[in-house]
């Protein structure tokens, strides 16, 4: 599905990117950029049933990921939820894959 790459800047106040953002602001970690990955899960006549979001976030202590699901029943209201750190080096890979 492919992945975008987005600035703290260009997400601020934007659902559901807020509350990850405020996340880290509240603990003074600085956000360099947010990835986010769309994939589907299970596909029947109609097509997908699931979309399924996964967001990684490159920050000054390293790199998480984050998830969310909307299962097009009502709204899309569910928020990202914290998986796991991936890398907790200072330097991280997308950062460095990004730079020209």
């Amino acid at each position: 599905m492919g992945t975008s790459i987005y600035t703290p800047e260009e997400v601020e106040g934007r659902w559901p990117y807020s509350p990850v953002l405020s996340h880290y602001r509240s603990r003074n970690i600085e956000v360099y950029r947010l990835g986010e990955a769309l994939s589907h899960d299970g596909y029947d006549e109609m097509g997908p049933e699931a979309n399924l979001y996964d967001m990684y976030v490159d920050h000054s202590r390293g790199t998480d990921w984050w998830h969310r699901e909307y299962w097009f029943q009502g709204s899309d209201t569910e928020g990202y939820t914290f998986v796991k750190s991936v890398r907790s080096t200072r330097r991280s890979s997308m950062r460095e894959s990004s730079a020209p």
